[in-house]
């Protein structure tokens, strides 16, 4: 039996996310497909286009995650979290947000 090294239970869910950096370049739609409390892992289709450090927002809830990723795959994307935004950086975020996706 293998057992499982994660630092945090993952959590399976569908969520819809948007993959954003404060520079305007990514701007993405993606699906959440697990959660735990020190990451994430979400499909995208233009993965390859995704920077080392990103936003990750849950449109369903409106939260923004600062992430890194830590590993990349033809069927999504790993992200370790960072830290969480500051004030002026999700309002940046969230009017990036309002624009349309690639």
């Amino acid at each position: 039996m293998i057992q499982n090294q994660r630092a945090h239970p993952r959590i399976e869910i569908r969520l819809d996310g948007r993959l954003l950096s404060l520079d305007g370049r990514c701007n993405l739609r993606c699906v959440i497909t697990d959660l735990s409390e020190g990451g994430a892992r979400v499909s995208s289709s233009n993965y390859d286009l995704v920077p080392s450090r990103v936003f990750l927002l849950i449109e369903k809830t409106g939260d923004i995650f600062e992430c890194e990723v830590r590993w990349r795959r033809v069927d999504g994307v790993g992200f370790a979290f960072i830290d969480s935004p500051g004030r002026v950086g999700r309002k940046k975020l969230l009017e990036l947000y309002r624009a349309a996706p690639i």
